[in-house]
């Protein structure tokens, strides 16, 4: 289930954290959830940072990519989407992947959140001095 959304800096980067079982339902909230912070989002981008560090499994539904597809748009904001997850499967990967070709994003997976925000300063100048 999605837990929680905050601005980590308010209209540039996002973080959404998911606990319990990831499910398709709980994918669909958190492209809504992106969704909806892009709208308030400033530009030149929009970083998102997705935790799954709390997630417990996942549901086979989750592999329903004509489903997700329906969910993904394209956004000039879209910065990008940094996954981060220190037990992710070769499957999530793979989904991860494919939804990211799908919206046009850039997506990376990281183990902790300190890579993924390591990773983000190298990708993102104007994010050296906000994070």
């Amino acid at each position: 289930m999605l837990a929680s959304s905050e601005w980590l800096v308010e209209g540039r980067v996002v973080k959404i954290t998911v606990v319990g079982e990831l499910t398709l339902e709980t994918l669909i909230n958190v492209i809504n959830e992106i969704d909806r912070k892009l709208v308030d989002g400033k530009p030149p981008f929009v970083n998102t940072f997705i935790d799954l560090t709390q997630r417990t499994g996942v549901h086979p539904s989750v592999f329903n990519v004509a489903e997700l597809a329906k969910h993904i748009k394209q956004s000039p904001l879209s910065g990008w989407v940094l996954v981060i997850d220190p037990n992710t499967t070769a499957g999530l990967k793979f989904l991860g992947t494919i939804g990211a070709q799908l919206g046009k994003q850039r997506f990376r997976m990281f183990n902790t959140m300190d890579e993924a925000v390591a990773f983000l300063k190298t990708v993102d100048a104007t994010m050296v001095e906000l994070l």
